[in-house]
């Protein structure tokens, strides 16, 4: 295998998210350190950013099985990541959807995973959305995003959501013009 990155800098490298903020730099340089063998940095053209990913697939899987499996824990996370991602996206909370790339491309996906079907929904209806994900040169994400959210939820995750099938036939019809018109959407 080839050698770990060199551990990076906490003035270079942002510290990762917790539910109650950033951790501290002295805690995600040693936790960063402990882990570099197992990591591997990736870079995303698209959004403009790099992070960290499993060396190895199977180290993927154990640390899902071990801390994601059973009970609600993964939901959990995906909520986290999904409160994040939105704080990030729209920094104003005024629904310009200002934020970096990587929050605009990671937002629906992690609204869909919490079953937070309904601010799903709002999101991929808002025209302001759509505009800013296609001028990002994500317009072939975002058709993801629409068959993430309609793939993803059936009779069940109805219940308690807020969702109701009319609003997942509005979901539907704008993903279904967004990939009609992705052509035009594209060159954005």
């Amino acid at each position: 295998p080839a050698p770990p990155p060199p551990p990076p800098s906490t003035s270079s490298t942002p510290t990762p998210p917790t539910p109650h903020g950033r951790l501290p730099p002295a805690v995600w340089t040693r936790l960063y350190r402990s882990l570099s063998p197992f990591l591997r940095p990736i870079s995303d053209a698209a959004v403009g950013e790099s992070s960290l990913d499993f060396f190895h697939n199977q180290m993927q899987v154990a640390v899902s099985k071990r801390y994601l499996e059973g009970g609600d824990a993964a939901l959990r996370m995906h909520r986290l990541l999904a409160e994040y991602f939105h704080k990030q996206a729209d920094p104003t909370r005024d629904r310009s959807w200002k934020g970096p790339a990587r929050a605009i491309s990671e937002l629906p996906y992690h609204l869909v995973r919490a079953k937070m079907f309904k601010e799903a929904e709002s999101i991929l209806t808002d025209l302001t959305f759509i505009e800013r994900k296609c001028s990002l040169g994500m317009t072939f994400d975002l058709i993801g995003d629409y068959n993430e959210m309609t793939q993803n939820t059936n009779a069940r995750s109805f219940i308690g959501s807020g969702l109701t099938p009319e609003s997942l036939n509005r979901v539907k019809e704008f993903g279904k013009f967004v990939m009609e018109c992705s052509h035009i959407l594209s060159r954005q």
